[in-house]
């Protein structure tokens, strides 16, 4: 794991034109130059949308360099935001238990259906009755 050496006050860090080394220079900050970060694209090397103020003009821009001060800054808050939305992450609540099975229904019917039923139940044929001896 590697981690960036802190430049120089002095050094100058080039804002360009697009999220590439050859695209033109807009304008050089030093380390410690204010400057409005607003995202960041991650590669190799992560490319930074930039605004900052250069001699009273507002230049708008990409920075490929992550070493100075506000692009620090912005990688802490954006570090820190991210593991503060896990920890936020809300439990859900438990699900509410089955309602009750209903009753199971009585096996034998009931007097009354039972009567009802052998009202309408057919008749079984009557035997034929032989010669009484």
């Amino acid at each position: 794991m590697s981690f960036a050496q802190p430049a120089p006050a002095d050094s100058q860090y080039k804002i360009l034109s697009e999220c590439d080394r050859s695209s033109n220079v807009r304008a050089e900050i030093a380390q410690d130059a204010a400057l409005k970060i607003h995202f960041a694209i991650t590669g190799a090397p992560t490319c930074y949308s930039v605004t900052t103020m250069v001699d009273g003009k507002e230049i708008k821009g990409y920075l490929l360099d992550g070493t100075p001060d506000a692009v620090r800054e912005f990688e802490k808050s954006r570090a820190d935001a991210e593991r503060d939305a896990f920890k936020a992450i809300p439990m859900p609540a438990p699900p509410s238990p089955p309602p009750p099975a209903p009753k199971p229904a009585d096996a034998a019917p009931s007097s009354s259906t039972a009567d009802s039923a052998s009202k309408d139940a057919p008749k079984p044929p009557k035997k034929p009755q032989g010669p009484k001896t």
